[in-house]
C-alpha cells in the first residue's frame, strides 16, 4: 500500500494532560485513521487486489456549505485518481464542514445541524457516487448523517462501480459534539 498524501506525526500522548485540547484532537484523528485503516483491510481482503494507491485528501471545509465542499472534493478527487490514487480518503465530517463540533462552531444549534445533515441515500450522496463510479476509484467520505430526528458523525465507503459499501458512525466523542444521536 503507498500513500499519496500522508505525513506521518510521532505522538507521544504521556507528555499531553489529560483533558487537554491537543490530547483530545489527537484522540480523534487516531479513531478516523482507525476507520481507515479498517476499511482499507476490509477493501483487501474483499477483493483480489494486492496493493492500491490510498489518497488522503487533506482538504479545508467550508462549514455549512455542501455545495463548495462537494465542489472542493470533486476537484481533488479527480486529481488524485489521476496521480494513481484507487482509494480516496476525506476528513472526518467533510461533507458539512465538521459543524458538529460546538467549540469549532459557536453557531450551531440543533435545528441547524439537522438541516445540513444528509440521509445516507441524499442527494448529495448520490452525487458522491456518481463521484466513484466515473475515475473507478473506492471513496471514504466522512458527513453529518441524517436518520429520522437524530444527527450521526458518520462515513460512508463507496465501491469503483458507485456501490455503496459501507457505514460507520462515531460512537465516543470527546464531549465536543453535543448534538450526537
Amino acid at each position: 500500500m503507498s500513500c499519496i498524501a500522508c505525513n506521518p506525526v510521532p505522538i507521544e500522548f504521556k507528555s499531553m494532560k489529560r483533558g487537554t485540547t491537543e490530547r483530545r484532537i489527537w484522540i480523534h484523528r487516531l479513531a478516523w485513521l482507525h476507520i481507515e485503516f479498517v476499511l482499507s483491510t476490509l477493501f483487501l481482503l474483499a477483493s483480489d487486489v494486492k496493493s492500491f494507491n490510498l489518497a488522503g485528501l487533506k482538504l479545508l471545509r467550508t462549514p455549512w456549505d455542501k455545495a463548495a465542499n462537494f465542489a472542493r472534493l470533486e476537484l481533488y478527487a479527480r486529481k488524485a485518481a489521476a496521480a494513481g490514487a484507487d482509494f480516496i480518503v476525506t476528513p472526518e465530517g467533510y461533507l458539512e464542514g465538521y459543524v458538529g463540533n460546538g467549540k469549532i462552531t459557536p453557531s450551531l444549534t440543533l435545528d441547524r445541524y439537522r438541516e445540513v445533515a444528509e440521509p445516507a441515500d441524499g442527494p448529495w450522496m448520490k452525487k458522491i457516487e456518481d463521484l466513484a463510479r466515473e475515475p473507478r476509484v473506492y471513496l471514504l467520505v466522512g458527513f453529518a448523517e441524517k436518520r429520522g430526528d437524530k444527527v450521526c458523525n458518520s462515513a460512508m465507503i463507496f465501491s469503483s462501480a458507485g456501490e455503496p459499501l459501507g457505514k460507520y458512525s462515531k460512537a465516543h466523542t470527546a464531549g465536543d459534539e453535543p448534538y450526537r444521536y
